[in-house]
């Protein structure tokens, strides 16, 4: 299966201009937590355990987590996809890993919507 990747990032690309210098704590305290005397590495692991607890409770609670964006309203939230969109989507390729019959013919996806002149797209 191919995924548009052309917005993709990783978490060097997220923290190239972050200003380590800033942080309060010593690369001592970052050496006895992460083995790694680099601030940046203490940093990157606190976001990916903080991503995937907000992933993980999508998921288990079907929570929907608002982004704290300035002006605009924005959420991530995982949606039911039934009925004859969940067909389309496994003639295209989408959910192949999923028993439809065991399902009742549903899948889940994880949804970004972002509110842009009024309306939630």
């Amino acid at each position: 299966m191919n995924y548009a990747t052309g917005y993709a990032m990783n978490t060097n690309d997220l923290f190239m201009n972050f200003p380590t210098n800033k942080l309060k704590v010593t690369s001592k305290v970052c050496d006895e937590i992460m083995r790694d005397r680099h601030k940046e590495q203490l940093c990157k692991a606190v976001f990916k355990s903080a991503v995937k607890l907000v992933i993980d409770d999508l998921i288990e609670n079907g929570n929907i987590f608002k982004l704290p964006t300035n002006s605009r309203n924005a959420e991530i939230k995982i949606q039911r996809v039934d009925g004859d969109r969940f067909i389309q989507g496994r003639k295209a390729g989408k959910w192949q890993d999923v028993d439809f019959i065991a399902s009742d013919f549903s899948g889940y996806m994880m949804v970004f919507n972002l509110q842009s002149a009024g309306i939630m797209r």
